[in-house]
């Protein structure tokens, strides 16, 4: 027997009775079911994130602002557990500067708690199925990792996961905010 025949069969041993409507219901409504399985599968995954590579910053990045924050990371997250924040001006479909949303996190003392650089380059090495599951159409900013480029301007690492295709780019923190760039982090206090 196969390891996939295995899983499926211990699925099977275990898995909780359910009424015979719950199962035709996922018998004939497929895209229901995959949902299920995905909700199941987000239980499990893990995204390892090697801190001690050295992580790579575009040429024009002169230094982290906070150095303290940029290199260090979680080892594990668990893309679950992470919750999922937006600053009250982006609620409002109203953009604001990445500056504000970075005032924000750092008065209310939390920038600790979000992803930086590291984590977005271990999420990214997930691939497009992964990022796509969990982060469709949205931008996450990476806060922990905010630079100063060469030009004295503050930037912060974001990674794009669009329909088709996904890739981290450095955002300037002048440039406005909307609610598709989210904060995720492990249990953000609530910050206006």
């Amino acid at each position: 027997m196969s390891q996939t025949q295995e899983f499926i069969a211990a699925v099977i041993r275990n898995f909780p009775e359910f009424p015979e409507s719950v199962q035709q219901s996922l018998i004939e409504d497929q895209r229901s079911l995959r949902e299920l399985l995905l909700q199941m599968e987000r239980t499990f995954t893990v995204v390892k994130v090697d801190g001690t590579a050295p992580l790579d910053y575009p040429e024009d990045v002169k230094e982290a602002l906070r150095p303290d924050l940029a290199e260090g990371c979680s080892s594990e997250s668990y893309p679950h557990m992470l919750e999922q924040w937006v600053h009250g001006g982006q609620k409002k479909e109203k953009p604001v500067a990445g500056q504000v949303v970075y005032n924000c996190l750092e008065a209310k003392d939390v920038l600790h708690l979000c992803l930086g650089l590291r984590d977005l380059v271990g999420m990214a090495k997930k691939g497009r199925a992964y990022l796509k599951g969990y982060f469709r159409n949205q931008m996450i900013v990476g806060w922990k990792s905010v630079a100063r480029d060469t030009k004295g301007h503050l930037k912060v690492p974001v990674l794009c996961v669009l329909e088709s295709d996904y890739w981290i780019h450095w955002r300037d923190l002048e440039n406005a905010f909307d609610e598709r760039y989210v904060t995720f982090g492990l249990i953000i206090p609530p910050v206006e």
